[in-house]
């Protein structure tokens, strides 16, 4: 390893708890158990380490030792400051794998839980080709001012978010895949682009059309956001009677100030979050002309084994044309993107991608 890499090592080693002899040249940070807030971390560790500015998104880009270490040796630029680097973080469109002329396969879209943020996809890079790009596609309220509302249909946000798609990707086949909430926005876009023509694969996490014939839960205050969601963060927050400033005041001081988080940034997730469940809940699915890969969590929140973890694909059944294949995944509906599930979604995606490579 180079100077560089060692630090990069023994920064990823000391934030994620593991010995520095353990961290190999090509081991990915977000595969190793890292997140969004432990990457902060990093980052800070870094800076003090190298005497050097980083941004966040360099880790985003590529989260191994040797990518992250190479991005640092050939920075000309410094990173944001904290408030710009949570405002790039929370923008519609976040790169986790930009397409550049190395990185140019058909890129894969993830379209952001009920939570409104797609960090949650940033561990998926160490498990699939290395030449596709990776974009989140996050809240639509994020961008905005508290109390501006957003999208009032899951069909209105698809609309927006296949708008920004078009921009990155003007033209088939599209890769789109939707955890939860995201889930049902990925399908109503996959319905669209299949009726202008274009080929498209489709792929859930845990989405199931069932939660439409429940009582939505009254909406979220701040603080029970960030009691509910904290591992967004990186965080667990016992209390859940926190206002706007104290909640933010949270993850901030736990990135050291890497991370500015204000209230209104919570204020807007938390607005998100309320109106999704809503949409979901409004939702009425259109028929998509196509194959649909579902993943299913097979454990219930509790970790005890659900009766009919498959029961999600049947009722989808009838909302899609083509072939339903089920995955059934060792995990709860919340570990969906856990480090230790994501490399068996990975496989499969690239199993799928590659049959669709070699079809005539």
């Amino acid at each position: 390893m180079t100077w560089t890499e060692r630090v990069v090592a023994a920064a990823y080693a000391d934030v994620l708890g593991l010995p520095t002899d353990h961290i190999g040249l090509n081991d990915d940070f977000f595969a190793l158990g890292g997140n969004a807030l432990s990457a902060a971390r990093v980052i800070r560790l870094l800076g003090e380490a190298l005497e050097a500015d980083i941004a966040v998104s360099a880790m985003l880009a590529d989260p191994t030792v040797a990518g992250l270490a190479e991005r640092i040796a050939g920075s000309t630029v410094g990173a944001p400051e904290p408030s710009v680097a949570m405002r790039t973080a929370l923008q519609v469109v976040l790169p986790i794998r930009a397409r550049t002329d190395e990185v140019d396969l058909p890129p894969l879209f993830c379209l952001a839980p009920a939570s409104g943020l797609a960090w949650c996809y940033a561990g998926l890079g160490a498990h699939i080709d290395p030449h596709r790009p990776i974009y989140g596609l996050q809240s639509l309220d994020l961008a905005g001012e508290p109390g501006d509302s957003g999208p009032a249909t899951i069909r209105r946000a698809a609309q927006h978010y296949l708008r920004e798609i078009r921009k990155i990707a003007p033209r088939g086949p599209y890769h789109l895949l939707g955890w939860s909430f995201g889930g049902f926005v990925a399908h109503e876009i996959a319905a669209t682009l299949c009726l202008a023509g274009e080929p498209v694969q489709l792929v859930l996490l845990d989405t199931d059309l069932g939660v439409r014939r429940r009582e939505p839960p009254g909406p979220l205050t701040p603080g029970q956001f960030l009691h509910q969601f904290g591992a967004v963060f990186g965080l667990h927050v016992d209390s859940t009677a926190l206002s706007s400033d104290a909640a933010a005041a949270i993850p901030r001081a736990s990135s050291a100030g890497t991370l500015e988080v204000t209230s209104s940034d919570l204020e807007r997730l938390t607005a998100s979050y309320n109106a999704s469940v809503q949409m979901v809940s409004d939702y009425r699915a259109p028929r998509y002309d196509g194959d649909l890969i579902l993943f299913c969590a097979a454990q219930e929140s509790d970790g005890v084994a659900k009766a009919d973890p498959r029961a999600a694909a049947r009722r989808w059944r009838r909302y899609v044309t083509g072939t339903v294949t089920t995955y059934p995944l060792a995990a709860t509906h919340d570990q969906m993107t856990a480090p230790e599930v994501l490399p068996e979604i990975g496989r499969v995606l690239e199993e799928h991608a590659g049959a669709q490579r070699v079809s005539p």
